[in-house]
């Protein structure tokens, strides 16, 4: 298979200028008529010639707003919730997630295939479930694909269809994982975060490819888009019917699976960090109490009320991991600004709240 290239190669007799194949630009339309909020539409591919990748994104940007009255007779790029350029290494990780996903698909076909035994009695009681034929299905899916591939080589051929299928993709996800490997090389703060115990070149691409560090002028604005702000009555924002999100739901559960990925860790400070704050909110909030607390006894049958002050340990385990989601990301606010030239500011509750800034947990001890 041939790999596509990251970053095209200078055009011939051109040593300043490169052929930058920008990627696919997502339009999302405003509210219908009848106030539902419709899909994106991708638009197309702009191919333009930039200095570099800034440039070429602004370019294309400029390009299709002067595509718009063609496209959408009667508008212009004011009548668009939102118009943005996707990133070509959130086309990779979009390649790769998809990848990934029909790999489990068809490796779990596989294992019931394995299973299946059409030459056997029907299952009883006392054989419930034949024997596995090939011992597939007790098989880490890296030790199932190498026999796959060593019986289809000494074979000639797949055994199954399942077999076939179960290699093609995962052949193509390992494709698309070196691709955004190499694409990551043109993020500044890519080493920072290789540096970062518990975070592998999957995690940083998924990160990378929906943060616009430039739009986040403030760490509360990453936090807000990462989904951890918190609403007026101090409770965290969900969604809601009819309303567009105001986070991205594939930054969120990237940032839980990050924060569950340094409990792993034991020599990881945002280990350290999930541990103080869940030792801090053992001692704030107790298990539930219903025979004493009225709100435990009414949580019990009513779903919409909660106790402030009992909580669970499934609640606190949650709690804990929301804030080293967003420690994690305050240091990664600080170091993807600097990297890219750009302002950094204090938090809001050093600048306003009255908090000492030397109490502070500084990024660097990330890289320990």
């Amino acid at each position: 298979m041939k790999r596509m290239s990251a970053a095209p190669a200078p055009i011939p007799g051109n040593p300043y200028f490169k052929r930058w194949l920008v990627s696919l630009l997502e339009v999302m339309p405003e509210k219908d008529e009848d106030g539902k909020q419709p899909l994106p539409k991708v638009v197309d591919r702009t191919e333009v010639l930039a200095e570099n990748r800034a440039d070429a994104e602004a370019a294309a940007m400029q390009a299709f707003k002067t595509r718009i009255p063609n496209l959408y007779p009667g508008k212009t790029v004011a009548d668009f919730g939102r118009v943005r350029v996707r990133s070509l290494l959130a086309q990779y990780v979009d390649l790769y997630t998809t990848m990934q996903k029909m790999r489990v698909v068809w490796s779990n076909r596989a294992d019931a295939a394995d299973l299946q035994d059409d030459t056997a009695a029907p299952p009883t009681v006392a054989t419930p479930i034949a024997a596995p034929v090939r011992g597939l299905a007790d098989m880490t899916w890296k030790q199932k694909l190498a026999v796959v591939r060593k019986r289809a080589k000494t074979n000639g051929g797949y055994e199954t269809a399942n077999d076939k299928y179960f290699d093609a993709f995962a052949s193509l996800e390992a494709e698309a994982l070196r691709d955004f490997e190499t694409e990551l090389e043109h993020y500044a703060v890519y080493p920072w975060l290789q540096s970062v115990k518990g975070i592998g070149p999957s995690y940083a691409a998924k990160l990378l490819a929906e943060i616009d560090i430039k739009r986040a002028d403030t760490v509360s604005a990453l936090w807000r888009f990462a989904g951890f702000a918190v609403t007026g009555d101090g409770r965290r924002e969900r969604p809601t019917k009819g309303v567009r999100l105001p986070y991205s739901k594939t930054l969120k559960s990237t940032c839980f699976l990050i924060a569950c990925q340094f409990l792993k860790t034991k020599v990881s400070p945002y280990r350290d960090v999930y541990d103080r704050v869940k030792s801090r909110y053992e001692c704030q909030h107790p298990d539930p109490d219903p025979k004493n607390c009225a709100q435990c006894k009414a949580a019990k049958t009513d779903k919409d009320v909660r106790c402030r002050t009992h909580w669970t340990k499934g609640h606190r385990h949650m709690a804990a991991l929301r804030a080293t989601a967003k420690m994690f990301l305050s240091h990664l606010w600080v170091e993807y600004r600097k990297a890219e030239g750009l302002t950094v500011s204090q938090p809001w509750v050093v600048q306003h709240g009255g908090h000492d800034a030397a109490h502070m947990i500084p990024p660097g001890v990330a890289a320990d």
